[in-house]
């Protein structure tokens, strides 16, 4: 497990700008020229919810049994420095990392034998498309896809969300050649703002 290579790659049609090229595709390569021109890394802002996505993924791999305790002390001791450097406010994070971990333990205690994958890349099916879920979970032929949101200034809902739509299409497509799934979750969880916001639509799939 690589805690945090989630973060180093970037698509162009990125779903978390679905909402933008899908309303104005001429979007897509003037913000590409100016992110070559600018800083890669993007702002503090972005770079303070990185570091707080990867704390809910050490903690939801010690969680999930993920990970060995020695290398979640290890994980977390690199994590912890890197915060306090940049003076993010860590009970803070913490606090909302245990949101995020207290969803994903509800949506499996309603599953019987729960299969979880945290930080899977997938494509979208559409071309040059493709993001990382932060969490996945599927079971009774239900597939949940979570995504967790850092930012507290904008809330964001679930509901016809053109990212989370683009996340669940892919890790559908996943799921899809290990079992059948009849319907998908899609589920923001946003603990400084709006709390937890689903999704649900109903699919068929088949193995044949």
């Amino acid at each position: 497990m690589d805690i945090g290579e989630y973060g180093k790659a970037h698509a162009l049609l990125s779903p978390s700008s679905a909402e933008r090229w899908l309303s104005c595709p001429a979007s897509l390569r003037m913000v590409d020229s100016l992110d070559r021109a600018g800083d890669d890394e993007g702002s503090e802002w972005a770079r303070e919810g990185t570091r707080a996505h990867t704390l809910c993924e050490i903690e939801a791999s010690r969680e999930f049994g993920l990970t060995t305790d020695e290398d979640y002390r290890a994980f977390k001791a690199s994590w912890l420095r890197t915060a306090e450097a940049h003076g993010d406010d860590v009970e803070e994070m913490e606090e909302c990392a245990r949101a995020y971990i207290t969803l994903l333990r509800d949506i499996c205690a309603g599953i019987a034998h729960p299969q979880i994958q945290l930080e899977q890349r997938v494509q979208t099916g559409v071309p040059g498309c493709w993001g990382t879920t932060d969490a996945a979970i599927v079971g009774g032929r239900t597939l949940h896809v979570v995504d967790y949101k850092h930012g507290q200034g904008v809330v964001v809902n679930a509901t016809q969300n053109p990212q989370l739509m683009l996340y669940g299409l892919g890790t559908l497509e996943v799921f899809a050649l290990l079992t059948e799934v009849d319907h998908v979750v899609m589920w923001i969880c946003q603990p400084r703002a709006g709390g937890i916001s689903p999704m649900a639509v109903a699919v068929r799939t088949s193995q044949s």
